[in-house]
């Protein structure tokens, strides 16, 4: 909690705090598998100088069966309902916002999925930060993990990239979890209105739906299809 700049930016995080609404705020962490948001939300959720949930969609997730070791990486073998689940994932978080709850969120979100993010969170200013690695080391610790199929996190990745649109970006390759901790919060101490959400919110979806994956399209699909999607004006 004590880092090199801790004091002055845990005051300044406070002060921009109080400026804004009663509701919730929101830490996005976005990048591929055994990138290291994971690690870096846990760096960062005790710098902050009030409680903040770590929401790790994978912990929605869990909520579903068991997946096979045959089904790890195939996308959406159980089309009834896991689109559905995730597309509501970023609504939860809302929910949780609305009743000023603050979040640590840590999640793949590709292009389409940051569409359904931009359009439930933007309206609570939140900081979206791209989590990257290089190759070689999201390979290294993919492995390392045993519960990935392998060359699914440099896959990941390059669907993550493709919309390329974040308010900060830090690199796991070199930096330790609270070396870019206390870089995101850096950022979020700035009395600043962030722009990334907003951007995304603008962009045609189907620039990337010929260009993302099965999965994006899915959950995309299940959104859009929903009669309950639309945030409440």
């Amino acid at each position: 909690m004590n880092s090199a700049n801790g004091g002055n930016l845990r005051t300044s995080y406070g002060d921009t705090l109080e400026a804004r609404s009663s509701h919730g705020t929101f830490i996005i962490l976005t990048g591929a598998s055994s990138s290291g948001k994971t690690s870096i939300a846990k760096a960062l959720i005790p710098l902050l100088d009030r409680p903040y949930m770590h929401a790790c969609a994978d912990h929605i997730k869990d909520m579903c069966p068991p997946i096979f070791p045959e089904e790890l990486g195939v996308a959406f073998t159980r089309p009834e309902f896991v689109p559905r689940l995730y597309a509501a994932i970023p609504a939860c978080y809302r929910a949780l916002a609305m009743y000023g709850n603050n979040l640590v969120i840590d999640d793949v979100i590709r292009p389409l999925q940051s569409r359904i993010y931009a359009e439930q969170l933007k309206e609570f200013n939140p900081i979206f930060v791209g989590v990257i690695c290089e190759n070689e080391a999201l390979d290294r610790r993919e492995y390392a993990r045993g519960d990935r199929r392998s060359g699914s996190a440099i896959r990941q990745a390059e669907i993550v990239s493709l919309l390329n649109i974040f308010d900060v970006v830090v690199d796991t390759t070199n930096h330790s979890p609270d070396q870019c901790a206390n870089q995101i919060l850096a950022k979020f101490a700035s009395k600043v209105t962030y722009k990334a959400l907003e951007k995304i919110v603008s962009i045609d979806p189907n620039t990337y739906i010929s260009r993302t994956d099965d999965i994006d399209r899915s959950v995309f699909h299940a959104y859009t299809s929903s009669q309950d999607c639309k945030v409440p004006k």
